[in-house]
């Protein structure tokens, strides 16, 4: 709970203001009662005709006074929960965004959403209920309670023995309640794991014509959360109808109790007429804590969720502030390329470097790697599939941290520099790039929106984005639909890499960034890159073609160095990176490529 009352914190006053007028409202109720006991009693019984007006012009008033306090109450209830609730997916969005990739590895897209969504909106409702009906419940319970004892005291041993075993019974629904609700939301989680799974690969569906087994597997997810809402339900709907009857069975026992008083002589008919009034009062607040339990014990299981995202480990847990050397003279040196400036390029050292996803799990990916690339230098990193290509790529941009070794880029300890300055003078670009629903300028501007034109063409231009572009009606305010869906692979890739160049890195990481982009495009391109004499560029693939072109080239063989030089040395000493030269000589002469 936690949560709630850090976000309830900052709106503390219109919380208090909701409470005290909710307190006015209940109180204006429970004098209704009595009023209306002191008319039936003493006005009707002497027929004091003066008596009745007066009194019913008092129960007018308060009730005015009553409408107040409830309007403003609800105003102010309305407000405090909307701000709550505004604000808490603010911070959790926020922190969703920090988190490091190895909690982002443990919790899925799918999950995160129902969390920052549904999860957030249950903690939103329950403010709203808690400063009107968490108020008005106890409120009117206790002040019924306390007029009933004080119209009739005989019926004190009645009341407790009714609330005693109406407690028992609410704590044992919300025992078992809460397991069930925190099943419910799993279950949503799959809806929503399935429903985005199918929303962004609806062209891949179709074309394969698996629309059938994805609503069966739709159908499925969505009969689970309809079958755990159903068991909660069963356990909750229970709740009321025992409520009725207790509270009835208590309203007879006590009508019986009062007409018998009454007949002795020791009540009056207008004490027995409010206690009954105090009593229906008593039974709905009941019925008021009923449905606050139920939702009390949803909201719990959805605060607990929350709660579980804000405990997990965020980028940058321990980062020292970055090395002073960043700020020396021999790092802030600036050359011009293009049109525009950049900073001195950084090298980069890998000094037995050991790395697994899962600490402590499986083989790892990395196996005591070494190398260094220079400053401004091009390396290109090859490598089948799996064998930890992409990992070295991740480990520059401290996604994630090495389990053993050092990282160094310009001789500083990649951990002892700041994460926004880190990943501020690197630009990647990956296979799969994603674009925003926007146009294509936009898109190239999205990390550096106050670029100038003549920047922005410089890198389309690198980007070979430029050569496509000019046939659009619309140049580079064409739109490119969501995720880029207007566009082929190809164009998305090189708009992807115009973006990266834009920023005017000091490290560019290409993740077979140009896989999707024919031989006489990628020519253009790498003849586009070899000019970039002050961004160390760093080309991972699994094709020759994309890092001949090099200063030097890795060779990784299941997460160990396989090979390093240049490709003529590679192409002489090397027999992985022979074996890969005439495999792919062989398959480019045999076939050729679209």
């Amino acid at each position: 709970m936690r949560v709630l009352l850090r976000s309830l914190t900052p709106y503390w006053i219109p919380a208090l203001g909701a409470v005290l007028l909710m307190t006015g409202e209940v109180v204006a109720d429970v004098y209704q009662p009595l009023f209306m006991a002191k008319i039936v009693d003493m006005g009707i019984r002497a027929g004091d005709l003066s008596l009745i007006l007066s009194t019913g012009l008092r129960m007018v008033l308060i009730a005015f006074l009553g409408l107040f306090g409830g309007v403003g109450c609800t105003i102010l209830s309305s407000y405090t929960s909307q701000s709550v609730g505004a604000d808490l997916r603010e911070r959790l969005y926020a922190h969703m965004l920090s988190l490091s990739f190895r909690s982002l590895d443990t919790m899925s897209p799918s999950t995160l959403v129902t969390r920052l969504t549904n999860d957030i909106t249950q903690v939103q409702t329950f403010v709203l209920m808690m400063l009107r009906m968490m108020v008005r419940a106890p409120l009117l319970l206790i002040g019924g309670t306390i007029m009933i004892i004080y119209l009739n005291p005989t019926l004190t041993p009645l009341l407790l023995v009714f609330y005693g075993a109406l407690f028992v019974g609410m704590g044992v629904l919300i025992r078992h309640g809460l397991p069930m609700f925190n099943l419910v939301q799993k279950k949503l989680d799959g809806v929503n794991r399935v429903l985005r799974e199918n929303l962004a690969g609806i062209r891949l569906v179709k074309a394969f014509v698996r629309s059938e087994y994805e609503i069966y597997r739709f159908e499925g997810v969505n009969r689970e959360l309809r079958d755990s809402t159903i068991r909660v339900s069963r356990l909750m709907s229970g709740s009321l109808p025992l409520l009725f009857l207790s509270m009835n069975l208590c309203m007879v026992a006590i009508l019986w109790l009062g007409t018998r008083q009454i007949q002795m002589g020791n009540l009056y008919v207008g004490r027995l007429i409010a206690i009954i009034t105090y009593l229906t009062q008593i039974l709905h607040s009941m019925m008021m804590v009923a449905f606050l339990i139920v939702t009390l014990a949803r909201v719990k299981a959805s605060i607990g969720r929350i709660d579980e995202v804000f405990a997990s480990e965020t980028e940058g847990n321990g980062v020292q502030k970055i090395h002073e050397a960043l700020g020396s003279s021999t790092i802030k040196r600036v050359y011009t390329i293009g049109p525009a400036q950049v900073e001195e390029p950084w090298s980069i050292e890998f000094q037995e470097v050991r790395f697994r996803y899962k600490k402590g799990e499986g083989d790892p990916i990395l196996k005591d790697i070494s190398f260094r690339v220079e400053g401004g230098k091009t390396l290109g990193i090859l490598g089948s599939t799996g064998a930890g290509k992409s990992t070295i790529l991740a480990l520059i941009l401290r996604f994630y941290d090495p389990e053993e070794g050092i990282i160094l880029l310009n001789g500083i300890p990649i951990h002892e520099i700041a994460l926004s300055e880190l990943r501020r003078r690197i630009a990647w670009v990956t296979q799969n790039p994603f674009l925003f629903s926007g146009t294509i300028r936009e898109n190239i501007l999205w990390g550096v929106e106050d670029a100038k034109e003549e920047n922005l063409l410089w890198a389309a231009r690198i980007a070979q984005v430029d050569e496509f572009v000019q046939r659009f009606p619309d140049g580079y305010d064409t739109f490119t639909g969501q995720r880029g869906v207007t566009l082929s692979g190809g164009q998305k890739q090189r708009i992807s890499l115009a973006r990266a160049l834009l920023k005017k890195p000091s490290i560019l990481l290409l993740d077979d960034a140009t896989s999707a982009v024919d031989l006489a495009t990628e020519a253009s391109i790498q003849e586009g890159l070899r000019s970039l004499k002050e961004t160390t560029v760093i080309v991972v693939t699994q094709r020759i073609s994309s890092v001949i072109f090099a200063d030097s080239i890795l060779v990784l063989e299941q997460g160990r160095v396989g090979g390093w030089g240049t490709h003529k040395e590679l192409i002489r000493n090397n027999p992985i990176y022979q074996d890969i030269f005439r495999s792919q000589m062989e398959e480019g002469n045999g076939h050729g490529r679209s």
